[in-house]
């Protein structure tokens, strides 16, 4: 066999060049040299172009010099990029981020489920930074079962806990106040340090209620005998109450207005007498110029 018959078959077999370009038939094309390679390739787990490897399986990727880029379509539509600094790599194992047929991104996951899954078992998933302020990481702590926000890595400023309670410059988000009887675990702020606001906006049933003929108005003798025992109003909290148990900002304000109220009706009272009285003052005096 003649030289340019050789070449024909060997051409014929392997790679095509024509009008319609260039097709090479086979598994890798590789570029470079021994330890430093382009490979162009496909196998039973989908297509792939690596950078400083070497396919020798179907997912395992041999190193042949310092390390490199592996990005690959799994054959389902799915793209993958995979790195490693050396050694052999595994797209199952080493694979930074993949971009599924379904337009699902993942970071840190090969099975995204939306349409960008960061996935991290002990780091922060997101981070973002300035030089002049520092970096702001957020982190979804699976073992406490809260979304975490930090600054600086350490410095914790806000955590959203699972069940849907938020705590910011505090980790404390307990259950009772005292320890055991003032269960506050439907509460779903907690804050360190308090809060400065323009408003504040409460729904809670009001005073008016003092107000309807069938309430039971203690008298003023009643009212006094009662502070004497008790030291404090009737129906009304005591100091070692708020001081244990805190305040609903709801209740104080109504059972303040409900005090309130209360005076006004004495007060009408008082000044229905007072009237009266006046009335018979006059009535006197009169009387006596006769």
């Amino acid at each position: 066999m003649n030289l340019k018959l050789l070449l024909q078959t060997i051409f014929s077999r392997k790679m095509i060049l024509n009008g319609a370009g260039m097709r090479i038939f086979g598994e890798q094309l590789s570029i470079g040299t021994a330890n430093e390679q382009l490979n162009l390739g496909y196998g039973s787990a989908g297509q792939f172009l690596a950078m400083g490897y070497r396919p020798v399986t179907t997912t395992t990727y041999q190193s042949l010099g310092s390390g490199g880029i592996v990005m690959y379509n799994n054959g389902s539509g799915s793209w993958g990029l995979a790195t490693k600094d050396g050694g052999s790599l595994n797209i199952n194992d080493d694979t930074r981020m993949i971009v599924t047929a379904q337009g699902n991104a993942g970071v840190g996951t090969l099975t995204p489920t939306q349409r960008m899954h960061l996935h991290d078992e002990k780091k922060a998933a997101l981070r973002l930074d300035t030089d002049a302020d520092g970096s702001w990481d957020l982190l979804a702590d699976g073992m406490e079962e809260e979304l975490v926000f930090n600054h600086d890595g350490t410095n914790t400023l806000m955590r959203i806990k699972g069940d849907g309670r938020v705590a910011i410059g505090t980790s404390d988000t307990p259950a009772s106040l005292d320890g055991e009887s003032t269960d506050i675990s439907t509460y779903r702020l907690y804050v360190e340090g308090g809060i400065l606001t323009k408003e504040v906006r409460v729904r809670e049933l009001w005073a008016d209620y003092v107000f309807a003929p069938e309430y039971h108005l203690l008298s003023l003798p009643q009212v006094e005998a009662f502070i004497a025992e008790n030291g404090h109003l009737p129906n009304t909290p005591s100091a070692r109450d708020v001081a244990a148990q805190g305040i609903n900002l709801g209740a104080a304000t109504a059972n303040q207005q409900e005090k309130i109220e209360e005076l006004y009706l004495h007060l009408i009272e008082m000044n229905k007498r007072l009237e009266k009285l006046e009335a018979e003052n006059a009535v006197l005096k009169a009387q006596q110029k006769h």
